[in-house]
């Protein structure tokens, strides 16, 4: 009888201790469960596409312009202007050719072959620079019966030939007149029609040597001035030739200490160093 009593009673006491403990949690607030977040769609980014180096394009190089040529064309062109100058005009024309060139030679690059030549060339261009530019130097006007001059570079163009002589202007006591120009005159003589025009008288005399050999004795006459594209000289002595010479002979006393070139048009003269 007891076992099925005792079985009775543990369900009893049981059944009786399940509703005790659910009527005590009646009120106790029980927090509801998390929802399980709903799951985030994961975007997985596109790989980048690949590109053949094939089709890439490939950007040339962009070639250093060498100005070696050009500089040398334009130090062929001053050469050239300067073999027929005739005026300081053209000799400016021919000194900026030659800064022109220097400019250029002076941009060659480094990577250029004619690097070395350029580099070499630029002070051999600075020289004919320095000597165009010292030639387009204007003349100083100046009083001719005040002060004697020798210039670095003076010119007289030719305005014709007698005989094949050059035929040069000069100023005596600032007058213009027409004279030879004879590189194996060593005195100045001028004609005497322009003895007589400018009234000179008689200082002195000399015995010359004329062209057929003969020696003759000529007046000697003192000029104030004689003057020719900046050179002057003051108080000096010329020979009067005898009325059968129609020019005048331009001599060594002038131009003494100089260097002659003679070119087509013009006579250039270039002071000797020291002088």
């Amino acid at each position: 009888m007891w076992p099925n009593i005792y079985r009775r009673g543990i369900l009893i006491l049981l059944s009786s201790t399940l509703i005790t403990a659910c009527s005590k949690d009646e009120n106790v607030n029980v927090a509801p469960p998390t929802p399980t977040p709903a799951p985030t769609a994961i975007t997985t980014p596109s790989p980048t596409p690949k590109i053949a180096k094939s089709s890439l394009a490939k950007t040339p190089n962009t070639p250093i312009h060498d100005t070696f040529e050009e500089a040398t064309d334009t130090a062929i062109s001053a050469v050239t202007i300067s073999q027929s100058t005739v005026s300081r005009e053209d000799w400016k024309l021919v000194a900026n050719r030659w800064q022109e060139a220097i400019n250029l030679m002076k941009k060659v690059p480094g990577s250029s072959k004619n690097y070395k030549t350029a580099q070499a060339k630029i002070p051999e261009y600075q020289n004919k620079w320095e000597d165009a530019k010292k030639k387009a130097e204007p003349v100083v006007k100046i009083d001719p019966e005040q002060l004697e001059t020798n210039p670095s570079f003076f010119s007289m163009p030719i305005k014709g030939k007698y005989g094949g002589i050059p035929i040069v202007e000069i100023a005596f006591n600032g007058r213009i007149f027409d004279m030879l120009f004879d590189t194996g005159a060593t005195n100045t003589l001028i004609p005497l029609s322009a003895a007589a025009s400018l009234d000179l008288k008689p200082v002195g005399a000399t015995m010359v040597t004329v062209a057929d050999g003969s020696r003759v004795l000529l007046p000697i006459a003192e000029l104030k001035s004689i003057e020719a594209d900046g050179r002057i000289k003051k108080k000096f002595k010329v020979s009067v030739a005898p009325p059968s010479m129609p020019f005048g002979l331009l001599g060594h006393d002038f131009f003494e200490g100089y260097d002659i070139f003679i070119k087509r048009d013009v006579i250039e003269f270039n002071r000797r160093t020291g002088n």
